[in-house]
């Protein structure tokens, strides 16, 4: 047999804990770096892959863009060369027709001169052709500087709402359209040199545009170089309707005459959103196609078409976490477990209390150092041995059969016993006993942990003993209370009464002087009497002899009677008496001992009152079936550091030096007769605030009381 050692962790195993820590904090790091690199790879493929999407688009809006305008440009050439030196001629509105017919772009060819006069127009059947027209070509954004074609006379004016240029605009029926004005200049200045106008639908630009969209944030347009906006993919989304100034973020047109890429990041066209942004300029005429990507819409793209990877990437540094945790958390385990064993087997060690562990068959396993210095036994004293080496002889052999019975069923047994020490000392001990099962069925070890307490025996004994004599000394005190009053109190009577005849004698009377010794007599005598009769009150109380006589007591007739009794004693201060009590209150009580109650505390109440103060005798019923009779004064109240002192016998609470009269013990009986009734007694008490001292007895008639 040995001592439970104590254990120590190894340092090594602490150092293994350490790094363990360490290295998973800097794999999952690792892993997290590794995941994050591979999504942004990924990401910025997809980026790339939408840049050069965006890319191709442009350039392909770009280049149908340019042709367009190219044959726009070819046509109006056409009609410009059939014009020749007249004004209008059978051929030249044969030209326009035929051109009109077969260019589905244009809706309508004019002719003007350089004031604006209109010469020849194909949509001439929607207005009065004998009235001269003309057309403010600064009107339609057409003048000779306005961003000039490069290598052509061609003009590109401002998108505006309607159907037709000049006055057909204003014939036929009402349309929501709009259309662009285009014009082929003659470049002179002689007001006879003519030029060619026509009025395009700007879907007709680059009809394949809403296609270059990407996703639904995304958005296209066909600009002017300063931004104008010609029209856009979101107005064919929405429907065509009359163009309003839209303009693009100066951010991207800006950019347009810059030499560097025309691909960058940046605000949407509108501003909507950062995405990605491609414009291209057309080659030859001054209007650019703007396409881009939102950032949200990229993300979701990738999203979408990397579900596993982005799975996977998440999952490594969790699978990593997991990995390194399910291995690192054995060894810090095993490390905890070791530091467990230490404390337990520490605080078995080193516990004020004696401990002792046996086998299944009761010999000693174990010893801690408070049951060698309690029982004088050491480890080498106990090996082999059994428990029965502290056998007193002063437990029964029944109680050590119920011992062994209760902790081999699974049981724990509490109590106290006398063992002998291995000087032959005789030590009580509060015991607990108990089995400890290792495979969870039947105790492998019985573990007995013990309290010394013989010197709380020996207190116990002679606080036994203090209590009888005290007993007997108070019973002893009662009946010589007991006996003295009654002793006292004939000869008092004698005294009071004689004094009473003395200032009574009409035939001898007394002088002045004599008269008041003999009131003096007189008034001493009586507060001698009131002293014995509390005292034989106290003496019958204390003794369990009080007898009572219990009955229905109208309470609001009571409070009167004992207002008239304390009346003169009210009158010599001027304090003013008062009654709330409902007529039909009735209680349950000794009438008798109800009185000396109130005579009880309105007596304090008057000796403790101000000159000219008032008292109030109230009656409340409560919610138990019982009525709170409260009497109040305005005196100076009760400091609360003496409220729990209040119904101590014979303590007047510093009042003894005072003048006002009194004993002390009065408080004390009437708790205990009110108790003595069923009732209750407290106060509620504020310096300065004056006092309310309340009994709640039982209601004699509840149903007449609600």
């Amino acid at each position: 047999m040995s001592n439970i050692e104590t254990l120590k962790a190894p340092e090594s195993l602490k150092k293994f804990a350490t790094r363990i820590r360490i290295s998973a904090a800097l794999l999952i790091s690792v892993m997290c770096v590794f995941s994050a690199t591979i999504m942004w790879n990924s990401f910025s493929q997809a980026r790339n892959s939408v840049s050069q999407h965006l890319q191709t688009s442009t350039s392909y809006n770009e280049h149908n863009l340019t042709r367009t305008i190219e044959a726009i440009d070819s046509e109006l050439e056409r009609v410009r060369s059939a014009m020749g030196t007249i004004h209008e001629t059978e051929a030249l509105n044969r030209v326009m027709a035929e051109v009109l017919q077969f260019s589905p772009h244009l809706r309508q060819i004019l002719v003007v001169d350089n004031t604006g006069l209109v010469l020849a127009d194909t949509a001439r059947n929607f207005y009065s052709s004998q009235t001269p027209s003309r057309i403010d070509l600064r009107a339609l954004g057409i003048t000779e500087k306005n961003m000039r074609s490069l290598g052509s006379r061609m003009r590109i004016g401002e998108a505006m709402a309607g159907r037709f240029i000049g006055p057909a605009s204003h014939g036929g029926a009402p349309s929501s359209s709009w259309f662009l004005p285009i014009a082929l200049l003659s470049g002179g200045g002689d007001a006879n040199q003519l030029n060619v106008l026509a009025a395009i639908h700007p879907i007709a630009l680059s009809p394949n545009l809403h296609m270059a969209v990407y996703k639904e944030g995304g958005e296209a347009l066909v600009t002017h170089l300063d931004g104008r906006v010609i029209y856009s993919s979101a107005e064919l989304k929405s429907g065509l309707s009359p163009a309003t100034q839209q303009t693009i973020s100066q951010e991207t047109s800006g950019r347009f005459l810059a030499r560097d890429a025309d691909l960058f990041r940046g605000a949407m066209p509108r501003g909507q959103d950062t995405g990605v942004v491609s414009y291209q300029l057309s080659k030859i005429y001054p209007l650019a196609v703007v396409i881009a990507a939102a950032e949200n819409d990229i993300l979701q793209g990738w999203l979408t078409d990397n579900v596993a990877l982005v799975s996977i990437s998440i999952s490594i540094p969790f699978l990593t976490a997991l990995i390194v945790t399910i291995f690192g958390i054995q060894a810090i385990q095993k490390l905890q477990l070791y530091e467990d064993v230490r404390i337990l087997s520490q605080a078995v060690e080193q516990s004020p209390a004696s401990i002792i562990i046996t086998d299944k068959n009761g010999t000693i396993q174990y010893i801690n150092s408070a049951f060698t210095k309690l029982f004088g036994y050491s480890s080498e004293d106990v090996a082999g041995q059994t428990p029965r080496l502290l056998k007193s002889g002063h437990i029964s052999k029944e109680k050590y059969q119920l011992i062994w019975q209760t902790i081999t069923s699974g049981q724990v047994w509490r109590g106290e016993m006398i063992n002998k020490t291995k000087d032959g000392q005789l030590k009580w001990i509060n015991a607990i006993i108990f089995g400890l099962a290792t495979n969870e069925k039947e105790p492998e070890y019985y573990v007995g942990i013990e309290t010394d307490i013989t010197l709380q025996k020996e207190y116990e004994t002679q606080l036994v003993q203090e209590k009888m004599r005290a007993e007997t000394a108070n019973i002893a005190k009662t009946q010589f209370l007991a006996s003295m009053s009654h002793e006292l109190r004939t000869p008092l009577n004698a005294i009071l009464g004689f004094g009473q005849l003395l200032t009574m004698d009409a035939k001898d009377p007394l002088s002045v002087k004599q008269q008041e010794y003999t009131k003096i007599i007189v008034k001493s005598g009586m507060h001698l009497l009131e002293l014995i009769e509390q005292v034989l009150d106290l003496a019958q109380i204390e003794t369990g002899k009080l007898k009572l006589s219990m009955e229905s007591v109208a309470l609001f007739d009571l409070c009167k009677i004992c207002q008239l009794s304390v009346t003169p004693q009210a009158n010599n201060r001027n304090i003013q008496m008062n009654i709330d009590v409902p007529p039909e209150t009735v209680v349950w009580a000794d009438a008798m001992r109800l009185k000396e109650i109130l005579l009880n505390l309105l007596s304090n109440a008057i000796k403790y009152n101000r000159d000219g103060g008032s008292i109030w005798i109230t009656a409340t019923a409560l919610d138990n079936a019982k009525v709170r009779i409260s009497v109040t004064d305005t005196g100076d109240g009760i400091t609360p550091e003496l409220h729990n002192k209040l119904f101590e016998p014979f303590n007047r609470l510093g009042k003894e030096g005072s003048v006002v009269p009194g004993t002390g013990i009065g408080l004390n009986i009437t708790k205990d007769l009110a108790q003595a009734m069923g009732g209750e007694i407290g106060f509620d008490s504020e310096s300065g605030k004056g006092s309310t001292f309340w009994v709640d007895l039982p209601i004699a008639n509840p149903q007449l009381m609600s």
